[in-house]
């Protein structure tokens, strides 16, 4: 019986043309079993799975021996995902015995050691000819194998070219790199497993002539002893290495030092690709732009860069330098473009490349989100963030300010703690353009004193809008008159929009351009008022349960016809 099967259909009929057998299997995509068609002269089986990869055991158990045809047909699928890490004994065993004989390529394998299998590692090994699957690509997961079976296995792989191995192992940290240097004709290599060292990496390239891939997914840069690991060569004549080696994938668990990334990628000027991510784990700062860049000019073939970098930190006053060096005109040439963003309430900076230049504030975005009750020595003036998000978890405002962001156009609160006091210190008002209000309740006092201060905010965000809270928003006749009608040209609210206040709130916000509801019972004479007083509203969103039920855009701009989609 196959299990799993959505598509299934056999013809027993002959070829048009007796004289001639045909064979053919199609498979979309080719890692995947979207598809396959199992057609011949006496039958055609159609097996589709969606998106997964076809199960073997099925496979096996509903086809094969049926005819000869078939079984052709069956030992000649291009790929074949085995995964004996849950399964049973006398699975286990019919995957040995009949399954895996009976097949060409394995595309993925995974063998597990848990107390909760048969220790099937050393049974695999003394029961199947590895030494077949050598000559496609393979991707290898052993869960609690010990050094010795990862060595027995590698061995027999020596002539494989494709290999993924994922190694879990809770107890022991390989001692040594002499698993992976058996395979001289090894091209394309993805390293999942207890981390490596820098020496360990240089090994690799070193060992593996062929070298066109590689992606290590973990390298410690300490010792055993926990001190910083730093590279050398004994050889200075080594100028390159793994000459063929054009794609590299790294991602460092720890600090690497500046020094190390020097000699390390002053012999690799080859590379067309490279992916970095970089954890850093103590309070130093982060290798900056100006650094990045002597180490990339080595790099003169490099077309494609990837690059993300993440520092737990307290230390804020590097920040503007920071982002300032790598917006210079080495990576704007380059287009390569980076972002930044910490997160005081997790201590977390993080930085990363994107596609494409940010011209939002026509300059380089960083943003900050700070959480007020922390309590941190270091003064500084971060003057590169242009949005500054501020959660207030405690009943008082800090008495003491650590760093002032003059440069902030928008200003996000998750508090309901006045913070006015607060803010006079750390921001300037008058750059303000965008206030965005995260909390449940909000008090109307504080709006009217803000914008007195803030006279250039022109979009307003109201998250979690009840009616009694519009309401009360509305009826601050100072704030309404004063403010909200001369400057609010962009609004998005949760909602509290009703027959009794549509009026008023189209009164007061006569000046929309741009108006969004996230949540409203859509009544037509609510959606009628709004337009017909409103008369510069060229952009109006309705929204209800998550589903579009009105949008109108680029009407009013010739004849005032309404463009709808409901």
């Amino acid at each position: 019986m196959v299990t799993g099967v959505t598509k299934l259909l056999c013809i027993n009929e002959r070829a048009p043309d007796r004289s001639v057998h045909t064979t053919a299997i199609l498979e979309t995509p080719v890692l995947y079993s979207s598809s396959y068609l199992i057609s011949g002269s006496s039958g055609t089986v159609v097996v589709g799975k969606g998106r997964q990869y076809l199960n073997p055991h099925d496979l096996f158990k509903s086809f094969f021996n049926l005819n000869s045809y078939i079984n052709l047909i069956i030992q000649s699928v291009s790929y074949y995902a085995i995964d004996l890490s849950k399964v049973r004994k006398t699975t286990f065993d019919y995957y040995c015995q009949t399954i895996i004989p009976n097949i060409r390529n394995v595309l993925s394998l995974t063998l597990s050691n848990e107390p909760q299998t048969c220790r099937e590692i050393d049974l695999f090994i003394n029961n199947v000819h590895i030494e077949k699957f050598s000559h496609t690509c393979i991707s290898l997961s052993l869960i609690e194998s010990t050094n010795d079976q990862l060595d027995d296995i590698l061995s027999k792989l020596t002539n494989v070219t494709k290999f993924k191995l994922q190694w879990y192992q809770s107890d022991k940290t390989p001692k040594s790199m002499s698993h992976y240097l058996t395979l001289q004709y090894l091209q394309y290599f993805t390293l999942d497993c207890v981390a490596l060292s820098i020496s360990d990496l240089v090994l690799i390239f070193l060992s593996l002539p062929k070298l066109v891939y590689l992606n290590v997914m973990k390298i410690r840069c300490f010792t055993e002893e926990g001190k910083p690991e730093t590279l050398l060569f004994n050889d200075d004549s080594i100028l390159t290495l793994a000459p063929t080696l054009s794609i590299l994938k790294i991602r460092f668990i720890s600090t690497v030092q500046l020094e190390t990334l020097r000699l390390l990628f002053q012999r690799l000027p080859q590379l067309r690709q490279l992916s970095l991510h970089m954890e850093i784990h103590d309070q130093h700062p982060p290798i900056d732009g100006y650094q990045w860049k002597e180490i990339f000019t080595y790099l003169s073939n490099l077309k494609h860069l990837g690059f993300y970098m993440t520092s737990w930190t307290t230390d804020y006053s590097y920040f503007e330098s920071l982002v300032t060096s790598f917006n210079i005109d080495f990576y704007l040439e380059r287009k390569w473009y980076f972002t930044f963003d910490y997160s005081e309430e997790k201590q977390l900076l993080q930085m990363y490349k994107i596609p494409l230049k940010i011209y939002k504030y026509d300059e380089l975005l960083c943003s900050m989100h700070i959480n007020t009750t922390n309590s941190n020595s270091v003064k500084s003036v971060c003057t590169t963030v242009k949005h500054l998000s501020i959660l207030h978890s405690s009943h008082s405002y800090p008495t003491t300010v650590r760093r002032t962001y003059p440069n902030v156009k928008s200003l996000t609160l998750k508090t309901n703690v006045s913070l006015l006091t607060y803010l006079n210190q750390i921001i300037v008002y008058s750059n303000l353009t965008h206030l965005d209000i995260r909390h449940e309740q909000y008090s109307t006092v504080f709006f009217l004193n803000l914008f007195r201060k803030a006279s250039n905010i022109t979009s307003l965000t109201l998250t979690n809008t009840t009616d009694s809270q519009l309401n009360e928003l509305l009826n601050n006749k100072p704030l309404c008159d004063k403010y909200l009608c001369k400057m609010i040209k962009n609004l998005e609210l949760t909602g509290g929009i009703t027959r009794d206040n549509v009026e008023r709130f189209s009164n007061v916000f006569k000046i929309l351009e741009r108006l969004q509801i996230k949540h409203l019972y859509y009544e037509p004479i609510i959606v009628t008022t709004l337009l017909e007083n409103m008369k510069q509203l060229t952009n109006l969103t309705i929204n209800n349960k998550d589903r579009r039920i009105l949008e109108t855009k680029g009407f009013r701009k010739n004849d005032n016809r309404l463009d709808e989609r409901v």
